[in-house]
């Protein structure tokens, strides 16, 4: 199970980015509140669709670590989604 999720100590900048990352992609995540901090949570094929709309080219700018997680992850996903 892929989640995707962002997290803010800002309630006003969660909402904010869910509202923005709805607009982009058409995808809905979840608002927890855990103690102090608010998380913007996306599961299944909702994570899909936003990770591979964030990391659509691979010349982009970003943490070559976490890129290359999530392209690994995407890989598996769409490997297992090929054998169904």
């Amino acid at each position: 199970m892929l989640y995707t999720q962002f997290s803010s100590a800002s309630k006003k900048h969660i909402e904010w980015l869910s509202q923005r990352i709805y607009l982009h992609f058409r995808v809905k995540g979840k608002v927890n509140f855990g103690g102090r901090i608010y998380q913007l949570r996306y599961a299944k094929s909702a994570s899909v669709t936003l990770l591979n709309g964030i990391y659509y080219s691979d010349v982009l700018i970003c943490l070559t670590r976490k890129r290359f997680k999530i392209q690994q992850a995407l890989a598996i996903i769409q490997k297992s989604a090929g054998m169904l």
